[in-house]
């Protein structure tokens, strides 16, 4: 899916937001983008990070994922 599939009001609220600025800086100096969102390539009246970063060639990761692979481990104390 690509920006034209979308509906005029979702692109509108996307723009409006900070998603679009985080995705593109995160493009411009190769960082990934860490979002609790999921992607719904389907749906055209929200534009999801997730299918925004792919449409940018950015890597999207959520932050379980992150706290996995660098093995942090959280302690409760009694």
């Amino acid at each position: 899916m690509n920006a034209s599939d979308y509906r005029s009001a979702a692109k509108n609220t996307f723009l409006s937001s900070a998603d679009h600025q985080l995705i593109a800086f995160a493009h411009a100096h190769n960082h990934i983008v860490v979002t609790h969102e999921l992607s719904e390539p389907q749906n055209r009246r929200k534009i999801k990070i997730p299918d925004a970063c792919a449409q940018m060639g950015v890597q999207c990761t959520n932050l379980f994922e992150v706290l996995r692979s660098e093995n942090v481990r959280l302690i409760l104390q009694p």
